[in-house]
């Protein structure tokens, strides 16, 4: 224990025993003040221990978060190129120079309908108790060298757009607006899709070079329809 002489602050370092319990009397030997001395209590100070720098758990979420991001845009680039690649026939139907640059990917443009032709379509006017109804005739061939699924035909009735809805109509500008971009005009491009139906053959393949002759059923007229046709 540290003793402190009151008078001159001249300080000893003195064994607690030798104080004992009930205290003695001492004496400074620089000035030679005397008093009586006690024991002194002390006090036991706890530092806590600093804590670690490095926290493997915190350490662990900082880099999850910054996985996050990276997932995101990853994710992203991902969903991106899958859909390129699903849509890959309509986007060459649309735009033939993309083909240049699948090829160049090395992705291989591929339609299972490549060879169908639908050929000689023409509308079938028939009257009905109801009113007028109409159907389309033709011929779908195989012109490829291995046999094809039939698949299922869309019917497309266009006409005035006022009897059309606004996505429709929407749909007729932007077609105007592309086709006087490319010069490609035509009287189709004012008419708005009205209706859209589906029908499928009876039959579910066709034979290279084989030809097969349909007949739609009839169905009523559509309200401002001035063309139909048929796609596949």
């Amino acid at each position: 224990m540290i003793v402190t002489c009151k008078t001159c602050q001249k300080r000893y370092l003195i064994e607690k025993d030798d104080i004992g319990s009930k205290g003695r009397q001492v004496r400074c030997v620089s000035c030679g003040y005397s008093w009586q001395q006690y024991p002194i209590e002390e006090t036991v100070v706890t530092i806590p221990p600093r804590p670690a720098t490095f926290d493997p758990g915190y350490m662990a979420e900082v880099r999850e978060r910054k996985k996050f991001p990276w997932m995101i845009l990853l994710g992203g680039v991902f969903t991106i190129a899958f859909s390129f690649y699903i849509a890959r026939v309509p986007i060459v139907s649309e735009w033939p120079t993309a083909e240049k640059i699948f090829a160049a990917l090395k992705i291989p443009v591929y339609s299972p309908h490549e060879g169908l032709m639908l050929e000689s379509v023409i509308p079938l006017q028939i009257d009905q108790i109801n009113g007028p109804a109409y159907a389309l005739k033709g011929e779908l061939s195989n012109e490829a060298n291995e046999v094809r699924t039939i698949p299922t035909f869309e019917i497309i009735a266009q006409g005035n757009c006022k009897y059309a809805g606004p996505i429709s109509r929407l749909h007729s500008l932007i077609r105007s607006v592309k086709a006087k971009l490319l010069n490609q005009s035509s009287k189709l491009d004012s008419l708005c899709i009205l209706e859209t139906w589906n029908y499928r053959l009876t039959e579910t393949r066709i034979f290279p070079g084989e030809k097969i002759i349909f007949e739609t059923p009839p169905r009523p007229a559509v309200t401002g329809a001035t063309d139909i046709s048929i796609e596949f």
